[in-house]
């Protein structure tokens, strides 16, 4: 068995620990980076659902960005898509002070359950 002199020793440790240290910068950054690419991932995989449901009129890669401003509220948001049927953002008409707004025709019905068609009586 050889012996390895202090000097060899010492030159060893000293490039390893310089080696470690390269490496652990190159993997933070990488951890960085996937958790970017993640974020990019989920945000357009929930738009594209969005999209699907008829819930924005945004392009898919504006609705991704913006959803990406949030990445906090994008778990609660693709759970909130979940739960909305096909093309209920297509039937659901918007209401701007209790009337339905966009010119969308609206039945005496639903006139009345919003409180807008007077009760005959």
């Amino acid at each position: 068995m050889r012996k390895v002199s202090n000097e060899k020793s010492a030159s060893v440790l000293k490039n390893a620990s310089v080696a470690i240290r390269a490496l652990s910068a190159t993997c933070s950054d990488l951890q960085k980076k996937l958790a970017h690419y993640e974020l990019q991932d989920q945000s357009r995989k929930v738009a594209a659902q969005m999209l699907a449901k008829g819930l924005s009129d945004e392009s898919l890669d504006k609705l991704a960005g913006q959803l990406a401003q949030e990445p906090g509220q994008l778990a609660n948001l693709e759970q909130a898509v979940a739960l909305v049927g096909p093309n209920m953002g297509k039937v659901a008409h918007v209401l701007q002070d209790g009337r339905p707004s966009g010119g969308a025709v609206v039945s005496d019905l639903e006139l009345y359950l919003l409180g807008q068609l007077p009760d005959i009586r």
